[in-house]
């Protein structure tokens, strides 16, 4: 028997029915694989992809077989932006802001520049992916994550992060064999109002 060969490719409108379809299922998964997301009931995936499609700074990809989806890749530009800087006006803020330094340097402290002292920086993030269940382990999320990462690196930015959940064993595995590594973690604690009175 002759396996149908898999193409990776950009979603495009006609996608979004079965791309929606996945993304519930991943929801899902996360859903029953965390106990910590609740998915709402009604929720519009295709209104979500087709506003996505649209923006410059976000890619879908998908994998084909044929003409059965069998997975998809969500990646976006992320960053952290330059500080904000007071605007500048000859009048209330102006003002504004000579008081505020006068109270500063009453105090006998120096003013400082903006917070947090990190330049400016852009990266990638990979947001979601999801393989089928009947093809995973044959390459296919992996043809999605460099396809994702190929995209970012079109737009002159070398760093990509991906958001995994850390009881998904099999994406952490994948993600390290791609070149991935931790760098920073993100932990969570629930508060009970009934044990706090």
């Amino acid at each position: 028997m002759q396996t149908v060969p898999v193409c990776i490719g950009e979603a495009e409108a006609g996608d979004l029915k079965d791309v929606a379809k996945l993304f519930q299922r991943e929801a899902e998964f996360h859903e029953a694989l965390a106990g910590y997301y609740e998915i709402e009931a009604e929720y519009d995936w295709e209104a979500f992809l087709a506003a996505t499609l649209v923006r410059k700074n976000r890619r879908i990809f998908v994998a084909k077989q044929g003409d059965r989806l069998i997975g998809f890749v969500f990646v976006r530009l992320g960053g952290r932006p330059a500080p904000r800087r007071a605007a500048v006006s000859w009048k209330r803020p102006l003002v504004a802001g000579v008081a505020l330094l006068r109270r500063i340097l009453r105090r006998g402290r120096k003013p400082g520049p903006p917070f947090p002292p990190l330049k400016p920086v852009t990266w990638g993030v990979i947001e979601d992916c999801w393989v089928v269940e009947n093809v995973r382990r044959q390459g296919v999320g992996q043809a999605l994550v460099a396809a994702a990462m190929g995209w970012v690196r079109q737009q002159g930015i070398q760093r990509i992060e991906a958001g995994i959940l850390a009881q998904n064993s099999p994406s952490v595995k994948m993600f390290e064999k791609l070149g991935f590594r931790t760098f920073r973690l993100l932990l969570s604690a629930e508060h009970d109002e009934r044990a706090n009175g």
